[in-house]
Parts: structure tokens; C-alpha cells; sequence
């Protein structure tokens, strides 16, 4: 009898003896862990680099002192090259064998899309996914967090701009054929019908590089202005055939378009050049001081100026430490996210836009405005422009 009654208490000790909840995923007693998919060495790995050092840097930054109620931050970033299948890799990783806490600065429209609804049933957020697209907050659901006006709102405003400002009537759209470039095309393509005017597409490979026959066919067909739906390279191959060509129409490029690399192209190619934007590109002699600061901060610490990609990361960065902060040291899923939608009128130090989350709201802003190459800097052009 002796012998069956002590496994039996052995069993009823260790019930009353466990934990009242079980533990969070990706939480411990002395951390916090993040993962993060990005582009380390594919076609925007300046992107993926920038955003993960931000993010990297902001982490640092609370784990001065102790961290978050006693935890240190850490991240995980995973490459995926700007690649489907490895960002499916990627993640699944992230959830699986790292047990992330969440996933934050995830890489592009497409890769997002492929990796969500496997973090969605693990029960892991994604947070400020580096994708101006309406499926990182549609259909709604509480782990989804956007920071990023669409590149549908960015391309109505600009279209709207362009024919109310600039006169337009014929609006050709050039862009990457994937998630970003169709949404882009499509926005436009419905702006310009609401206002009477039409539009003229193109679209090609991420890979392609020889952009001068689309050009040409656009010219021809008498364009009056030109939307770029494009990363890095093809933008610069893009505006090389427009000033070759001589073509003096207004050119506007979505918020991807807002890199150090199109400036720098060479031959002046891009003075001139217009990009939807949300945050104003910062100098380390910039009349703001506090991003002046931080320009020089973050270049000491990498070894390279940052880009407007990672003063974006920093923000959302800075945004999910606070809520962090707000959760506590009794940190649980429900009281995160409780604590990110109760995110008010956010300001980074950079000038964006104000940003609120609530809890049916997931995007934290739509707004954005024109920013203009000029003299081989980024200057803002406009204030916040309408959608509609």
C-alpha cells in the first residue's frame, strides 16, 4: 500500500506545487525574445541590415540598466534574401526552435503574406512588418500591428497630387512585379479613373536590370508624369533611361524609392526625383538635434550611416519597448497587446506622423507626404497629403 501512495502524493505535490499560468513563450526570468525574417544579402539587404541595426540598437539601449522590468531584450534575425521559401524557413525557426515572443521588422508584402498565418496559429504577433501593404492589418486580428501607410494610400495621394498640382492626364506606372509593385499599380490605376484621367503600366522581374525600351514605349504614348512601384536598383535603371531620354515629366516614386543609394546615382539622375514618404530623411547635421544625435550614434555604432529604413525600425522599436515597459514585469501576451493598443498620439524624434494603435485599430497611421531629391539630399516637399 506504502508502496502505490507515495508516487500518487509525488503526483498531487507536483500539481499544487506548479505554476498558476504556464510560461510565456519567449520569456524567461532575466529576457525578453524577439525574432526578426530580413534581407541580409539579397536585392534590398541595405534594407534588412539598417533595420535589423536599429532594432538591434534600440534593444541595447533598454537593456542599459537592467532591461525591461528586469529583462533583457534579445533579437534573433534570420536572412531570408528576399526570398519566399527562406523566409518560410525563417520563421518557422523563429517560432519553432527559437520560441520567440514575437516577431518584429519582417521583410516585404510577400514574405509576410507566405509567413503569417503559421505565426498567427502559434500565436505569435508580427510587429511592424516592413510592408506597406493592407494584408499586415487586414482581415483584422489582435496580433497584427502595421506602422506603415500603404502603398495604396501612398499612391493615391501622389496620384491625386500629380493630377490636381501638376496637371496630369495620362499617368504611366512603372513597377516590380510582386505584392508591393501590383498594390501600387492598382491604387493608381483607381485614382486616376475617379479624377478622368488614364493610365499606362509596365511592369518587370526584380532581377531585370535594362529598363530603356519601357521607357521609351512610355514617352511615345505622351505620359505626363511617371509612378514608380520599385526598389532600389530598377529605380536608378529607371530614372538613367529618363534622363538619358530627356524626359521632363514629374516622377514620383513609393516610399521604397527613399534611399541614400538613388540619391548618390551617379550623374545627378535623381535631382529632382519625388518619393512618398512618413519620415523625413536624417543627417548627422540636421536641424533636429535629436535625430542629429542619433544619426551620429547609430554610425559609431555600426560603422555606416543609417537610412530612413532604419529610422523607421527604431521607431517601431522604440514602440514596442514602451509598451513593454507598460506591460511590466507580470509580462503576458494579453497584456502586451494591451499595452500596444494603448499606444496615443506616439511621436518618434525624427518628425513622423503621430501614430495610435486602439483595440480594433492596427495601423498606426496613414499618412505621408512628398519628399524631393535637391542637392543631393532628401528634402520634404509637401505636408501631409489626402488620399483622396
Amino acid at each position: 500500500m506504502k508502496n502505490k501512495l507515495f508516487p500518487l502524493c509525488a503526483i498531487a505535490l507536483t500539481v499544487l506545487c506548479a505554476p498558476s499560468h504556464a510560461q510565456e513563450r519567449g520569456v524567461t526570468t532575466d529576457k525578453v525574445v524577439f525574432g526578426m525574417q530580413t534581407d541580409l544579402s539579397g536585392v534590398v539587404a541595405n534594407v534588412g541590415v539598417a533595420q535589423s541595426n536599429a532594432i538591434r540598437m534600440r534593444f541595447e539601449e533598454a537593456n542599459i540598466g537592467g532591461g525591461i522590468a528586469g529583462r533583457k531584450l534579445e533579437l534573433i534575425v534570420e536572412d531570408s534574401g528576399y526570398q519566399v521559401p527562406k523566409a518560410v524557413q525563417a520563421v518557422n525557426k523563429l517560432i519553432n526552435r527559437d520560441q520567440v515572443f514575437a516577431i518584429i521588422g519582417s521583410m516585404a508584402a510577400g514574405l509576410n503574406n507566405a509567413t503569417i498565418p503559421d505565426q498567427l496559429i502559434a500565436g505569435v504577433p508580427n510587429l511592424f512588418p516592413n510592408a506597406a501593404s493592407k494584408s499586415m492589418y487586414e482581415p483584422f486580428h489582435k496580433m497584427k500591428f502595421s506602422g506603415l501607410a500603404t502603398y495604396d494610400h501612398q499612391s493615391r495621394a501622389a496620384t491625386n497630387w500629380l493630377i490636381t498640382q501638376k496637371g496630369a492626364k495620362k499617368i504611366c506606372v512603372m513597377y516590380i512585379k510582386n505584392d508591393m509593385g501590383e498594390e501600387v499599380f492598382q491604387a493608381v490605376e483607381e485614382a486616376a479613373k475617379a479624377k478622368d484621367a488614364s493610365v499606362m503600366g509596365a511592369s518587370h522581374r526584380p532581377t531585370d536590370i535594362e529598363f530603356s525600351a519601357s521607357v521609351q514605349r512610355m514617352k511615345e504614348a505622351n505620359c505626363d508624369a511617371l509612378v514608380l512601384g520599385t526598389l532600389v536598383r530598377d529605380t536608378i535603371g529607371i530614372l538613367s533611361a529618363v534622363h538619358a531620354m530627356k524626359w521632363n515629366i514629374p516622377v514620383i516614386g513609393a516610399g521604397a524609392t527613399q534611399q541614400p543609394p538613388v540619391v548618390s546615382a551617379p550623374g545627378g539622375i535623381a535631382e529632382g526625383f519625388m518619393a512618398m514618404a512618413q519620415v523625413i530623411t536624417a543627417y548627422p547635421d540636421d536641424s533636429n538635434k535629436a535625430a542629429a544625435d542619433w544619426v551620429q550614434r547609430y554610425t559609431k555604432r555600426f560603422n555606416a550611416p543609417p537610412n530612413v529604413y532604419a529610422q523607421w525600425a527604431y521607431g517601431w522599436a522604440d514602440m514596442t519597448v514602451k509598451a513593454l515597459s507598460v506591460a511590466g514585469r507580470n509580462l503576458t501576451m494579453d497584456r502586451f497587446i494591451g499595452a500596444l493598443e494603448g499606444t496615443q498620439n506616439y511621436q518618434d524624434i525624427f518628425g513622423s506622423p503621430r501614430q495610435s494603435f486602439g483595440p480594433q485599430r492596427r495601423l498606426s497611421t496613414d499618412e505621408s507626404f512628398l519628399v524631393m531629391v535637391k542637392n543631393g539630399r532628401w528634402v520634404k516637399l509637401t505636408e501631409f497629403l489626402p488620399i483622396k
